[in-house]
């Protein structure tokens, strides 16, 4: 299974936020503090980012972490 981050740029852009790439979505969590991403472990990241773009109308962004232990 892979890992993964998930956000919305439309809703940090609401909030003063630039996260149209994963590093602008960095810079802006390390600029106000905060979190606007979401960490999900999954095989099919299509299929989530599908699912949650019908349901709720909103365009998502995703990109692969790698862990190193």
């Amino acid at each position: 299974m892979k890992r993964y981050l998930l956000w919305n740029p439309a809703k940090v852009a609401s909030h003063n936020g630039n996260a149209d790439t994963f590093e602008e979505l960095l810079q802006t969590e390390s600029q106000q503090d905060c979190s606007w991403s979401s960490l999900i472990t999954t095989d099919d990241i299509e299929a989530i980012v599908t699912a949650i773009q019908n349901e709720c109308d909103v365009d998502i962004s995703y990109k692969e972490i790698q862990f190193f232990t």
